[in-house]
């Protein structure tokens, strides 16, 4: 693994890993699992726009702060080893490692991680296959911002999440198979 170049610029903690940037804000610095005062995010999608106008929706949401972004899975992985954030957002089609593989890797180190899985693909088998590798929510992104803050908040509560429009359709049976 390449050394972690630290910056100090704003009052963040910024570093460099192989080509993933990560941002600490120096409020969630030092805070114990049992008083944290806000929940680490990390954001990960092969497109920067799709994770600016995320990020930007989200930011908007006291007590969440972004430790991160990761442009595949692998990369997401790597930031999960270093930050342990409560909470990561994930494209399922990305390069390299999906974000169905980097559920399941993610998961499979670190289980108190909540992953929300967010896709263009409205498959029943997509969205079983996210739910049986451990996802918290899967929401389509062409959801309602309100969706997405929605789904967040329930995965922080514990519960799950599945895109409004998917309960249409054949989805009230899928976890009942």
């Amino acid at each position: 693994m390449d050394e972690l170049f630290p910056w100090s610029a704003f009052g963040t903690n910024k570093y460099r890993l192989t080509g993933i940037y990560s941002i600490m804000p120096a409020s969630c610095l030092n805070l114990s699992r049992s008083r944290k005062e806000c929940y680490q995010v990390l954001l990960v999608d092969d497109h920067p726009l799709i994770r600016n106008h995320i990020k930007t929706l989200l930011e908007r949401v006291e007590g969440m702060e972004f430790i991160g972004e990761a442009g595949d899975g692998r990369e997401a992985y790597q930031l999960c080893q270093i930050y342990r954030p409560d909470l990561v957002l994930m494209d399922v089609e990305m390069p390299h490692v999906n974000g169905l593989q980097a559920t399941s890797q993610i998961l499979g180190e670190f289980p108190g991680i909540k992953i929300l899985l967010f896709s263009l693909y409205s498959s029943s088998e997509y969205i079983q296959e996210a739910f049986n590798r451990g996802a918290h929510a899967y929401l389509l992104k062409d959801c309602l911002a309100e969706d997405i803050t929605a789904a967040v908040a329930a995965v922080l509560n514990g519960g799950t999440f599945i895109s409004p429009g998917l309960m249409q359709s054949d989805l009230p049976n899928l976890f009942n198979k």
